[in-house]
């Protein structure tokens, strides 16, 4: 994959989108300790910053400002800044509450306009994906090691204005995104928006990423359960951010050399299965390696979900959209998680996640298998 100024523009659109979401945990630690809020009032805030992130990602898709990604991108820079800004000055809970949908919301600016230039301005959207995601991942990864000096000045201050300054440091790589505007792209037809594949890949997606979302809520709590400290449970989330990178490194590989059908269906199974046993280990080794897999695994289904769309229909937008369903199901997968823990237990979120898997194979096959024929075909007129 070369190197060059679309790619970084791409890259640099989808890490100031998940910076914050990266660092979450960091977030909601600090906001507890600088405002003492309780678990419940720092969670709420997370839960808004996501769920206005899927929200700016579905404003993106519909295009009501018609105009391009870059334009798009900077936008969500200008809000994303402000809101981190005001974060850090502001600590009134309800005034705070408005400045994290702002920051959520202009990330989804930012994501939809890297995931559109993804799917409409490359040959093979999983591999671009894939290999922008493992340059997130590692960016990810130093900053997590850097928290713990964000959270030295003033614990959510630091933290939002480390944020705001690491979202400025990115932005001018964002001037290779294409400046188009998104109308004079192919037209999305209705058609191809609420065809059947698109329709089960939806399906398929909600189900294994409220299992998935559900699984990752909780993961420190499955820790705790097989007597890991936090201190250790800590070491090990932030592990998972070299496993990231492993496995987007794998996505365009594995699309060139099985197709899109295997490695896509087999990544749900897995990801089911480690989710199933990370909230049954019985052993500590068995949760800390599920807990690295799941996310290998997730950076290697993710490139796919945005590279499906791309192969349903061209201009983008349903990439775009494909990915705030992914963003809302995975949210939503935390509160049905809660409501499956305090209905059961903790091992039941395990079976959640399963139940996932299985609906969501057999439609991925539906959906996959034609678009790996017509692939096959394009090849053989070639």
């Amino acid at each position: 994959m070369p190197i060059n100024k679309s790619f970084l523009a791409v890259s640099a659109g989808k890490f100031v989108s998940v910076v914050g979401l990266m660092l979450m945990p960091i977030q909601i630690g600090a906001l507890i300790d600088g405002l003492s809020l309780g678990a419940a009032a720092a969670g709420l805030l997370a839960t808004l910053e996501f769920s206005a992130l899927g929200i700016g990602i579905m404003f993106v898709a519909v295009n009501p400002l018609k105009t391009s990604a870059l334009k798009y991108a900077l936008m969500g820079v200008a809000l994303i800044t402000a809101g981190q800004i005001g974060s850090a000055l502001i600590a009134d809970y309800t005034v705070l509450m408005a400045l994290r949908f702002l920051v959520g919301f202009g990330a989804g600016f930012a994501n939809a306009a890297a995931t559109i230039t993804i799917a409409a301005n490359f040959k093979t959207p999983e591999r671009t994906a894939g290999y922008a995601f493992g340059l997130v991942y590692l960016v990810g990864g130093l900053l997590y090691l850097a928290a713990p000096h964000m959270t030295e000045y003033g614990y959510h201050k630091g933290v939002f204005l480390s944020l705001a300054a690491v979202v400025l440091l990115f932005t001018p790589l964002l001037f290779g995104l294409p400046d188009t505007p998104l109308k004079k792209r192919a037209a999305v037809r209705p058609a191809a928006v609420l065809s059947v594949p698109v329709l089960l890949l939806f399906t398929a997606e909600v189900f294994l990423m409220i299992g998935m979302g559900a699984a990752w809520g909780f993961g420190e709590r499955m820790g705790l359960a097989v007597n890991l400290s936090p201190k250790e449970i800590g070491f090990y989330f932030a592990c998972t951010m070299i496993a990231s990178i492993i496995g987007s490194m794998f996505t365009g590989w594995l699309g060139l050399r099985f197709g899109r059908t295997l490695p896509f269906v087999v990544c749900a199974i897995l990801i089911s299965l480690c989710c199933y046993f990370m909230a049954n280990p019985g052993i500590a080794i068995v949760y800390v390696t599920c807990l690295l897999s799941f996310q290998a695994l997730q950076a290697l289904f993710i490139p796919f979900l945005i590279g499906t769309g791309a192969a349903l229909e061209s201009s983008g937008r349903l990439s775009a959209a494909v990915v705030a369903v992914e963003i809302f199901s995975f949210g939503a997968g935390g509160v049905i998680g809660g409501m499956v823990v305090e209905t059961f237990d903790l091992q039941a979120v395990g079976w959640l996640a399963v139940l996932g898997g299985i609906v969501a194979a057999p439609l991925l096959m539906l959906v996959c298998r034609p678009l790996d024929r017509q692939t096959s075909l394009r090849e053989t007129v070639r």
